[in-house]
Parts: structure tokens; C-alpha cells; sequence
């Protein structure tokens, strides 16, 4: 996607969120660790993993966050009450 097309496209961000990873999202809901999680059959082991794997994601979008918060337009969206870390 170029800058130009970001640009111009009408939609908002969070349309265009929704719209352009609802595929891989499908897939992830219909993976059989998020039907044992959804089902309450996961166990502590598989919560520590989760929630391990979630700390290092949070904390790289956070970070990221973080240094763009000045930018003319990031600053828009960032918000350090979204914070989870």
C-alpha cells in the first residue's frame, strides 16, 4: 500500500482494520487452542504460555507506540491509557 492510497482511502482505520484482517482472524478464532480456551479447557501451562507470547507483542506495539507519539499524525491514535504493560 503506498502513502497515496492510505491517503485517499474513505474508509476509517478501524474500518479498514477490520475489513483487511478479517481473514487471518477467522483462521485464529477457528484454531483448535482458542476452541479448548473459549471451552475453559486450557491449562495453567497454556495460560502462562499465552499470556508470555502476548507480553512480547504488548510490549513491541507499546514501545512503537511510545516514539511515534509526537508524530503529526500518530499522535491521533496513541492513547497511554490503552496501555496494558
Amino acid at each position: 500500500m503506498t502513502a497515496h492510497a492510505f491517503q485517499t482511502d474513505p474508509r476509517s482505520l478501524s474500518t479498514r482494520l477490520r475489513e483487511e484482517t478479517r481473514e487471518v482472524h477467522e483462521s485464529a478464532e477457528q484454531s483448535p487452542f482458542m476452541a479448548r480456551l473459549v471451552a475453559g479447557q486450557v491449562s495453567r501451562a497454556d495460560l502462562r504460555n499465552l499470556t508470555a507470547q502476548l507480553v512480547v507483542v504488548y510490549t513491541a506495539l507499546e514501545e512503537a507506540s511510545r516514539s511515534m507519539s509526537t508524530d503529526s499524525v500518530f499522535q491521533h491514535f496513541h492513547d497511554p491509557a490503552l496501555e496494558r504493560l
